[in-house]
């Protein structure tokens, strides 16, 4: 389960689209793979030029490339919606040409593929939505969807240090109440708010945030490093910190919720 502002898009139709028009959305979609490939995260601002307002819009294209490259074979792509108690509403033709949020893109994606390992079949669900105070008050159908899911592990990484404001402390305390393990590097929930109901492990290197957000060090964070004693990780997660170094926080509930 994957959540962001972007548009999920549709499926390129290639057929019908000018050379001209191809040749520009292979240009700006390779620019959209940039950052992701080289510095292990999306910049914002490419991202808003590159899959909401490109040719081939939306991040259904990023999916689909990324299971080309690692072998795996989408069965079907849908365009969905939720429900506000959760449930998935698929969208029709007729849906998506009556709605100017639905025909530019804004949909959310259900992507069922085959996993070459275990070769059984397994969804990808990523969806469009704010996740801000206002967004969800707006809309709980997201909450809802996780919820039934029941038992499960939150993942943060390079994430603009969002659920540190306030305006995202619905969603914050919604992962804290609820997800029996989170993965994340410091751009998740704050050490302090994780040391009463979770056991912490960290892995690689934490000196400070990036440049662009200074006062998001967290003292915790360094102690916790400087007291485990971690070795440094062979792989890049996240931003990244000084020298290039990359650390991962493991939190596991103490008391599992079933």
């Amino acid at each position: 389960i994957l959540v962001g502002l972007e548009a999920g898009g549709h499926q390129p139709d290639l057929v019908s689209l000018h050379r001209d028009k191809i040749r520009q959305g292979m240009r700006e979609f390779i620019s959209s793979l940039d950052s992701i490939t080289r510095l292990n995260f999306y910049m914002t601002n490419k991202m808003k030029k590159n899959i909401s307002a490109s040719v081939f819009k939306g991040t259904s294209p990023v999916f689909l490339s990324y299971f080309g490259l690692m072998g795996i074979v989408p069965c079907s792509l849908r365009s969905i919606d939720l429900e506000s108690d959760g449930s998935i509403k698929y969208l029709t033709k007729e849906e998506i040409s009556n709605s100017k949020k639905f025909k530019s893109g804004f949909v959310s994606l259900e992507i069922i593929f085959n996993d070459p390992v275990s070769g059984k079949n397994k969804y990808l669900y990523y969806f469009s939505k704010n996740i801000s105070n206002s967004g969800l008050e707006n809309d709980s159908g997201l909450l809802e969807f996780v919820k039934k899911k029941g038992d499960f592990v939150s993942t943060f990484k390079a994430a603009s240090f969002l659920i540190h404001y306030n305006h995202f402390s619905k969603f914050k305390d919604f992962i804290l109440d609820n997800a029996n393990v989170i993965i994340m590097d410091d751009t998740g929930p704050r050490v302090k708010e994780l040391k009463k109901g979770f056991d912490l492990k960290v892995f690689g290197r934490y000196s400070r945030p990036i440049n662009l957000w200074p006062e998001m060090y967290q003292k915790e964070l360094m102690e916790l490093h400087k007291e485990q004693k971690p070795d440094p990780i062979k792989f890049r997660y996240g931003y990244g910190t000084l020298n290039r170094t990359y650390h991962i926080l493991y939190a596991r509930r103490k008391e599992k919720i079933p």
